[in-house]
């Protein structure tokens, strides 16, 4: 995936970009989860060229980075809370469905943890690959 948009803060080698909404964002039935508000999204991505605040910059995101971040951020969570009903399952009733639960929340808190290590090691960062204009 490619975006355009502006570079609006630079902290070491990532820079803050933001990204306004292209017209395939619009008809996109799940753009209500990239830009609740319909307003410009904020992407953090790793500055390798050198771009600087105030440059309009196209942002790659690579499908094995996409399909990870999708992977840790809806699938694992489900899943543990999947497994955890599925043990507790013996026993039926509410401690199938509080074990859901936890399992679930579990998944998230999960989720955070390999979130900020992904960020401390700069991974599945999107790449900041062309400055438009200065």
């Amino acid at each position: 995936m490619r975006e355009k948009g502006r570079v609006i803060e630079i902290t070491g080698s990532v820079a803050r970009i933001s990204i306004k909404p292209s017209e395939a964002c619009k008809s996109c039935p799940s753009s209500s989860i990239c830009r609740p508000a319909g307003k410009n999204m904020i992407m953090e991505a790793d500055n390798r060229i050198g771009a600087k605040v105030g440059d309009e910059v196209f942002v790659e995101t690579s499908a094995k980075q996409s399909m990870i971040a999708v992977f840790f951020l809806f699938v694992f969570p489900v899943l543990l809370g999947l497994i955890a009903m599925l043990i507790a399952g013996r026993r039926g009733g509410w401690y199938m469905v509080i074990s859901g639960l936890v399992g679930f929340a579990l998944g998230l808190m999960f989720t955070k943890i390999m979130d900020t290590y992904f960020r401390k090691w700069g991974k599945l960062l999107p790449n900041v690959v062309e400055v438009v204009k200065s």
